[in-house]
């Protein structure tokens, strides 16, 4: 009997490890995600032209 309350003690620990490591694991990869999804938006900003940008256009001489 007191090798089954060991087996059944040793089986609820390892459980629960498995489900601490899975929701490490899956911490993790969000946090991936989110940064590799905030570097793209950051590279993609750095390409496009400014939104405040003013085009100045120079009139045009009639000599």
């Amino acid at each position: 009997m007191a090798r089954h309350e060991r087996n059944q003690r040793w089986q609820r620990t390892l459980r629960a490890l498995i489900y601490v490591v899975i929701v490490v694991v899956l911490m993790i990869l969000m946090i991936l995600f989110f940064l590799v999804k905030n570097l793209e938006n950051i590279q993609k900003n750095k390409t496009q032209e400014p939104k405040n940008a003013v085009e100045a256009k120079m009139p045009d001489k009639d000599v």
